[in-house]
């Protein structure tokens, strides 16, 4: 494909993301419309030695803290160089590939990770850890896991040691040390000076799509533990916003699509929501609530204008209702828009969609005089995902990229590029110094090829380097971006038209667990994430295919109930559960459903094909997880999928699980 088609795509994915982002955003599920799932990281780190031998007082592993450098990209683990003290590792490290009993220990940097430690309980598998250590050895501690454990441990370069890791009852996911990216992290890092930065400041998307939501508690201390100071929702859920209170956390609330019209024809309905749900909170000052959306991503083609003419009026009616009440000056409506609203073949040419550019302008006016910002949503991975010949390195901030010529400006990334055209098409508006934030941005992990743990976190790596150098974009240099990632955690019961990745956009899985190293700050200090904290998880109980069954005309009817009704994305080709054998998918989609249904006996009958055990069914790097019992689980009919929107696309996970 032509250069020129490549950029074109770039500055035009969006357009394609209409489809992606249809179903996404079901009014019956609160709009939470971005479908998205975080994750990835390509890592590339050096070690400290090229000789890699573990001498003994350096790789002494004391007790349940692992303190030692494994150096090296020779990787010559010895035994006698690398004492294990305490109960900590089984299984010494064996040469070069360092494969103690570890499933997919892929290490040709000198990798000695043993049997991961003390696995301790029925569901927890010492075997079952993918250890990619790319640089210097990884030392894990005391795993002791009980629960469902499947641990990916990614260390890149870095002297990376997993200390006591005890995690009782539920998903061990990615026990990671601290991993560094390219050696031993100091105050330079790719020709970056971090050390003296100011912090980055960002926020995250906090969507409740799931079956099993976490507890609001238990999500706000996961948000104070990171150091994470605003939180989009979508919606105004009381539960959320009361947990929120008195935190310091900056909020933005939502009016899902579904509401427009009742906002948009008669100004009291506006009036009794802000009184229900800004008033009640900021008149004593207890939530820091500074944004109303309203609406997200109204103007989608694939709506067919059904929210169009809504939106507008809403807008108004609710700023005007803010301003009534007293809170103009401090809470600000606006409406989170993608960037299909906008279009240009260069970031020059940027100029907003004609069908709507009069909708567009009356809002602007408003947003303008009102002192709010204009929200946008982009995504580069779906750049990616929707054309092979996408040039990847503009999607992951990578240096070195060739570029594309605008006029005197060059640019080296989707961000830029994207954010520029918008920035076009402002100044063709008459508004080119509008507050611009970015609200949803990120990375999935599963459910595609491209969606992979490593991916996103190469892609945040990126993408946090872009933001703490602070040097904006070419049409608007030294700006300092604002941006919302998206997202915080997984959502299973989200539409998966869009794509299998849908449910995978969490920086934190589904149970609260961490996926990969980051740093919020953006300091380049990668190290896992503060994990949820006191989670309640079902029984340690999985449902898997009976191995004497002989019907397997039985076997595909059921095996469509459960994908339909479940969750079978990570069995899409690429992804984490994709290599298992045809008959092992069967288990996965099974187990899925069962743990969805709240491990209800019923739920694992399949007509006589399935039964209950005790043994923990992970297989490598795919973890047969148990469900976490939130209080508040979802009826499977009442999943933001619905019946009709999964029954478009389970036809073709069936046929990757038969394949």
């Amino acid at each position: 494909m032509a250069r020129a088609a490549f950029f074109f795509f770039l500055f035009l994915f969006i357009s394609n993301h209409l489809i992606c982002q249809v179903l996404a955003q079901d009014d019956k599920n609160k709009d939470d419309g971005d479908n998205k799932d975080g994750n990835g990281s390509n890592n590339n780190g050096n070690g400290n030695d090229n000789n890699g031998n573990n001498n003994g007082n350096n790789g002494n592993n004391n007790g349940n803290n692992n303190n030692g450098n494994s150096n090296g990209n020779n990787g010559n683990n010895n035994s006698n160089g690398g004492n294990n003290n305490g109960n900590n590792n089984n299984g010494n490290n064996n040469g070069d590939n360092g494969n103690g009993n570890n499933n997919n220990n892929n290490g040709n940097n000198g990798n000695n990770n043993g049997n991961n430690g003390n696995n301790n309980g029925g569901n927890s598998s010492g075997n079952n850890n993918d250890n990619n250590n790319n640089g210097n050895n990884n030392n894990n501690g005391d795993n002791s896991n009980n629960g469902n454990s499947n641990n990916n441990n990614n260390n890149n370069g870095g002297n990376s040691n997993n200390g006591n890791n005890n995690n009782n009852g539920g998903n061990n996911n990615n026990n990671n040390g601290n991993n560094n990216n390219g050696g031993n992290h100091n105050a330079k890092v790719d020709n970056f000076d971090y050390a003296h930065i100011k912090p980055v400041d960002v926020g995250v998307n906090w969507g409740n799509l799931a079956s099993h939501p976490l507890p609001a508690k238990i999500i706000v201390q996961m948000l104070k533990d990171n150091g994470i100071k605003r939180a989009k929702l979508f919606d105004a859920d009381e539960t959320s916003v009361k947990e929120l209170a008195h935190t310091g956390i900056e909020v933005m609330v939502a009016i899902p699509n579904g509401m427009l019209f009742d906002m948009a024809v008669d100004y009291s309905n506006a009036q009794n929501w802000v009184k229900e749900n800004v008033t009640r909170w900021v008149k004593d000052g207890s939530v820091k609530l500074k944004y109303v959306a309203v609406g997200n991503e109204p103007f989608l083609k694939s709506y067919n204008d059904s929210f169009v003419k809504d939106t507008f009026p809403a807008l108004k009616n609710v700023q005007q209702a803010l301003v009534e009440a007293g809170h103009g000056k401090m809470v600000k409506a606006t409406v989170p828009l993608n960037a299909d609203v906008y279009e240009g073949t260069l970031p020059s040419d940027g100029v907003f969609r004609k069908d709507i550019k009069q909708h567009i302008d009356n809002i602007l006016k408003n947003l303008h005089d009102n002192e709010s910002p204009f929200i946008v949503n982009i995504y580069p991975f779906l750049s990616l995902y929707e054309s092979p010949d996408f040039p990847v390195e503009y999607a992951f901030f990578e240096e070195g990229a060739k570029g594309l010529q605008d006029k005197n400006h060059r640019y080296t990334n989707v961000l830029d590029g994207n954010y520029d055209t918008l920035l076009s098409a402002l100044k063709k508006a008459g508004y080119p110094d509008i507050k611009i934030i970015i609200g949803e941005i990120g990375w999935p992990t599963d459910g595609h090829k491209a969606a992979t743990s490593q991916s996103a976190q190469k892609f945040y790596d990126g993408l946090f380097k872009k933001l703490a150098k602070r040097d904006g974009t070419p049409l608007r240099p030294g700006t300092e971006f604002d941006v919302y990632l998206f997202g915080f955690l997984d959502e299973d019961a989200k539409s998966i038209a869009p794509g299998k990745f849908e449910r995978h956009w969490g920086i934190f899985r589904f149970d609260g667990q961490p996926k990969f190293p980051i740093d919020f700050t953006g300091r380049g200090q990668n190290k896992m994430p503060v994990g949820a904290k006191g989670v309640k998880y079902y029984d340690h109980k999985w449902c898997v295919l009976d191995k004497e069954v002989t019907n397997f005309e039985l076997v595909d009817q059921q095996l469509f109930k459960a994908c339909q009704e479940g969750d079978c994305t990570a069995t899409e080709p690429g992804s984490s559960c994709s290599g298992l054998d045809n008959l092992t998918k069967v288990s996965y989609a099974f187990n899925m459903y069962f743990q969805m249904n709240q491990q209800d006996k019923k739920a694992c009958d399949f007509e006589g094909l399935a039964l209950i055990t005790d043994k923990n069914a992970s297989v490598g790097n795919c973890l047969f997880p148990i469900q976490i019992d939130s209080g508040d689980a979802a009826s499977l009919v009442n999943l933001a999928t619905g019946a009709a929107a999964m029954a478009a696309t389970v036809a073709g996970i069936l046929l990757t699980i038969l394949m």
